[in-house]
């Protein structure tokens, strides 16, 4: 086969991605941007030079990497969406000429279908063919919306994981495909190709998962510290207080022991800056009635948070709420609920900072075997219901986004709590629902 032929081949292969990664995004190919066509001839000459010196048990690995940069250069900028793509493409490719590789095998034993791929003229109506159906299927609107969700499911992996795991498939997939057509007949190259891409599914979604873990415990772990923190300063005021108590008694102390008559004045003064503090208290005393001791130290810092903020807290805790209600919960539940309620909360205060009214509430109460715990806010302009826990999607900017991805996880893998969001006129509303 000639360096020619290779050259044309590759030809077809770079159209096909390239029209293929344009479909993804919903692109239109620009036919004068003039780096389309510089992007060609390095990629046909490079591909070209790979097909025709380098041994083929690396061929598809070398010409899938230069996929990729092309990719992330050209269209895309962004190297997860580019690796997402290429894998995709070269899958679609790989499954085409499967199937013509079938459609050969009906009418050729296998030494007659080698010979008949050595034939330049073959060679090039076969790469045309692959290419004209791989063009075809990526054309079809289930591949774009597989596309997309794929892109979901890798959200959690990082850029620079996802580079090694791709990396690692795609070594595999060329120590497994290098020699298949070469001297074995369909069958052996359908199951080692069938058994390929399985391993290639199952070993993904394992790396995924495993990742998604550590990050699940790295939130706990935040959520933990934060908490502990929530503590520690909770003990330092109590301290602090502890000590002022005791120097304003010895302050009146000796205030009566030398008969000073502002002593009645000081006392006055006392009482009205207690006052403050009243109000304080009936907040505290709210906070009180929440059985879970994690989720009060988690409450109460948002509300300090919130205050710093100008926003005005009201919360509600139900008195028929007892602590019996949860004496069927365990450790991880509980760390679960404080994880939820304070995306929750986090998000209802975010969301605020541009508004002139500014108002969050807790609600917790029971019902039948449930406990409610409901955050709402004031918002302004439109929410989607249907995206709201897709990842990424946000009202306020990017960087935001994940907290409520964070939430649907939880509550996928702990039987015991649901999610259900409302909105009515200008109060957007999330409700935790403890099975209890």
């Amino acid at each position: 086969m000639s360096f020619y032929t290779i050259l044309i081949g590759g030809l077809f292969l770079y159209i096909y991605n390239i029209y293929g990664w344009h479909k993804l995004v919903n692109k239109r190919i620009d036919i004068k941007n003039y780096k389309n066509y510089i992007a060609m001839i390095v990629f046909v000459g490079v591909g070209a030079i790979i097909n025709f010196y380098i041994h083929s048990s690396i061929k598809m690995f070398l010409v899938t990497i230069l996929l990729f940069i092309v990719a992330d250069i050209l269209v895309f900028h962004n190297k997860r969406k580019a690796i997402v793509a290429t894998i995709l493409l070269q899958l679609i490719t790989m499954l085409v000429e499967i199937g013509i590789t079938l459609i050969l095998n009906m009418f050729f034993s296998v030494e007659d279908a080698v010979s008949f791929m050595k034939n330049d003229l073959n060679y090039l109506l076969v790469s045309f063919g692959i290419s004209l159906v791989s063009i075809f299927l990526i054309s079809i609107h289930k591949v774009r919306t597989i596309y997309g969700k794929i892109i979901k499911l890798t959200i959690k992996i990082k850029d620079n994981n996802l580079i090694k795991y791709s990396l690692v498939m795609l070594l595999f997939a060329t120590i497994f495909t290098s020699t298949i057509y070469i001297k074995a007949n369909f069958q052996i190259v359908a199951a080692i190709n069938t058994t390929a891409i399985v391993f290639f599914c199952w070993l993904a979604i394992k790396m995924s998962n495993s990742e998604a873990k550590y990050d699940e415990t790295a939130e706990n772990y935040k959520t933990s510290k934060a908490l502990l923190e929530c503590t520690e300063k909770e003990m330092d005021e109590y301290m602090s207080n502890n000590h002022e108590i005791k120097k304003e008694l010895q302050i009146i102390e000796q205030m009566v022991l030398d008969k000073d008559p502002s002593v009645i004045e000081y006392v006055q003064a006392l009482k009205d800056r207690n006052k403050k503090i009243n109000i304080e208290d009936n907040v505290q005393k709210q906070i009180e009635k929440i059985p879970l001791k994690l989720l009060r130290y988690l409450v109460k810092d948002r509300i300090t948070e919130s205050k710093e903020l100008n926003v005005k807290f009201n919360i509600d805790i139900s008195n028929r709420l007892k602590k019996s209600k949860f004496l069927k919960l365990g450790k991880q539940d509980e760390l679960d609920i404080c994880d939820i309620v304070s995306v929750f909360l986090g998000n209802s205060i975010a969301a605020l900072e541009k508004l002139n009214k500014k108002e969050v509430s807790l609600e917790i109460y029971p019902e039948v075997n449930s406990v409610y715990i409901c955050v709402s806010n004031n918002y302004e302009g439109y929410i989607s219901i249907e995206e709201i826990s897709n990842p990424g999607y946000t009202t306020k900017g990017k960087g935001h986004g994940y907290g409520l991805t964070l939430v649907k996880k939880i509550i996928k893998r702990n039987t015991k709590l649901e999610n259900e969001t409302e909105i009515s006129k200008d109060v957007f509303k999330q409700i935790l629902k403890i099975k209890v």
